[in-house]
């Protein structure tokens, strides 16, 4: 009895263990979803930078159909990046909007212009730090 419970107990922590994405290890979003663990795979993979990571964690919690409640200018946050429909409504309205390759590439682009800084959770990122199992190879 203890033997099964002690192979079951390895196969738990095996399964934790995060995806390799290159030459780094991902982290892993704490009951995050399928889709969800891939965003932060794909997030990681673009930088392995962890105020990058807990910025986009806690714009949307990596989700990609996540839309803010209306701002006082009229504008809207929209999708993984929570990108501002007032400055990013031409790339809000695009095709490639529906695609969280494509949101993150460009949401990438914004955060380096930017420092972080052009998010309003770079400035909270802290506060979602315990939401990932952390590794380094």
């Amino acid at each position: 009895m203890h033997k099964k419970i002690l192979i079951l107990s390895t196969l738990l922590i095996l399964c934790t263990i995060p995806v390799q994405v290159g030459a780094t290890w991902a982290p892993i979003l704490k009951g995050g979803d399928e889709n969800q663990q891939e965003f932060v795979r794909y997030a990681w993979s673009i930088s392995q930078d962890v105020n990058w990571i807990l910025t986009i964690a806690r714009e949307s919690g990596f989700s990609l159909g996540a839309i803010s409640p209306l701002n006082s200018d009229g504008s809207r946050d929209r999708g993984i990046m929570q990108l501002n429909s007032r400055y990013h409504g031409a790339f809000i309205s695009s095709p490639e909007f529906g695609d969280y390759k494509h949101q993150l590439l460009y949401g990438a682009e914004v955060y380096a212009r930017s420092g972080g800084k052009a998010f309003n959770g770079y400035f909270k990122r802290w506060q979602v730090y315990n939401r990932f199992i952390w590794f380094s190879n």
